[in-house]
């Protein structure tokens, strides 16, 4: 393991003696996490534009800049790429030529990006305090989400019809696409908690999880299910291998084979009820008719990359189905066309920069490895998800880059705390058994060991 915590650090143990990864008590007030958590909560409420979740935002984030929020200094490449992505989406929008509202829509992305780097300072301040309690409102509103889809999809709830789109459900969302990927990081946050415990202590984050799943499931949605396989399957793989016991490992195996079975029977008892099978034989396909052939979705992204190899200014905001009468639905392809080649390169290293990075601190040992694992499959799956759906303008898209980055900077100060706060080497005895000072020390006049300065 990489770092010197992961080397093997046995450092004082008393809380006051553990190394420092909190600069900052901002996140220990009420007045500040109750804000950030109802902050979340509002997140899974996006039924019409602006959504509660953008207006509050605007307030937390003031309270925390004039609370002394502080600037963490490692946010800055992320910070300096997101300034060169909007910079572009701004040129680009000169290029509009058949849609309306082409600088606002920049206006909007460039706010939910500067969510990430709010996102990223907070969390740097104190990455477990942090975490906990953004996930906490997360999965409040996941639930909420989850529970209006599943009451709307069989009809059990007044307006069920309002928590459906063709058949499907998507909750408090507009888009089933959208619902079901917004449900997984609180899913593997609370998949991560139950898979390293005892599951009896956790039966109620059990039911919650469950709930989460089946919302995902009914959404039928082929992206979202291939994200939440993909994000699942490297969470557990990630707790698995970075274990510290054996027996830690062997739970997480029963429980991943549990799970697996649980699953299944649960499909199979869902596929007995009319409307779910006929929906699920429509979508359970790795392709669909307007994915494939001329017009297709994957022949629009061939002649779209054409078309921008041309246009280093891109094409502007919404141009792309302006010209070829759909969105590109591949966030990677949406960059260059909407934002420009600036804007594309940028977003290509962001994304790279934040997998190939995370990788390497995923194995680093802090306190806060477990949910820097979650963060980090759920980010992963979604980066994928990107190739055949826009995401640059989703607001949990943004918090997970956030999270991700704000935990990566907090680790140096962590490490140099944890350097600093080593046990001194105690005296060593000779060859002839009598004791000589530590390394590091001096002999006073007095014959006493003294530590040497500097």
């Amino acid at each position: 393991m990489a770092g010197p915590v992961a080397a093997g650090w046995t450092g004082p143990t008393s809380p006051a003696a553990r190394p420092r990864y909190g600069s900052d008590r901002l996140l220990e007030k009420p007045l500040y996490y109750v804000p950030l958590a109802l902050l979340m909560a509002t997140s899974g409420f996006v039924m019409f534009e602006p959504a509660p979740y953008d207006v509050f935002s605007i307030g937390v984030m003031l309270l925390f800049l004039i609370g002394g929020m502080i600037l963490t200094p490692g946010i800055a490449p992320l910070l300096t790429l997101l300034m060169m992505f909007f910079a572009s989406g701004f040129v680009a929008a000169t290029q509009t030529v058949s849609t309306d509202g082409s600088y606002f829509y920049i206006v909007v992305t460039t706010f939910l990006g500067l969510n990430a780097v709010f996102f990223a300072f907070v969390v740097a301040m104190n990455p477990v305090r942090a975490f906990n309690v953004i996930m906490a409102g997360y999965v409040v509103a996941g639930l909420f989400t989850a529970i209006a889809a599943i009451g709307g999809y069989f009809g059990a709830i007044p307006f069920s019809d309002s928590f459906l789109l063709y058949g499907r459900a998507k909750g408090t969302f507009q888009d089933p696409n959208v619902m079901g990927p917004f449900l997984i990081p609180p899913t593997l946050f609370l998949l991560s908690r139950i898979i390293r415990s005892r599951v009896m202590f956790r039966l109620p984050e059990l039911g919650v999880l469950l709930v989460l799943v089946a919302a995902i499931f009914l959404s039928f949605s082929r992206g979202a299910w291939g994200h939440m396989l993909v994000s699942g399957g490297l969470l557990v793989f990630l707790h698995f291998a970075t274990a510290r016991r054996m027996m830690t490992r062997i739970q997480i195996l029963l429980l991943a084979i549990g799970g697996i079975v649980f699953f299944a029977v649960a499909l199979s008892g869902l596929a007995s009820i009319e409307h779910v099978r006929t929906l699920l034989a429509e979508r359970a396909h790795f392709t669909q008719a307007y994915d494939v052939g001329e017009g297709g979705r994957f022949s629009r992204h061939i002649e779209g990359a054409i078309l921008l190899a041309g246009k280093p200014l891109g094409l502007g905001p919404r141009e792309f189905g302006y010209v070829f009468t759909e969105d590109p639905h591949n966030t990677y392809l949406k960059a260059f066309s909407a934002y420009g080649w600036l804007a594309g390169i940028s977003y290509v290293v962001l994304i790279i920069s934040t997998v190939t990075m995370g990788a390497k601190h995923c194995i680093l040992r802090t306190p806060w490895q477990n949910y820097f694992q979650v963060a980090y499959a759920s980010f992963v799956g979604l980066m994928l998800l990107g190739f055949i759906i826009d995401t640059d303008r989703w607001r949990h898209f943004w918090l997970l880059i956030g999270l991700i980055w704000g935990m990566m900077a907090a680790y140096p100060r962590y490490a140099r705390s944890a350097r600093g706060q080593r046990p001194a080497p105690g005296p060593q005895k000779t060859a002839t058994g009598s004791l000589r000072p530590p390394p590091d020390a001096a002999i006073d006049s007095g014959g006493r060991s003294v530590a040497q300065p500097g």
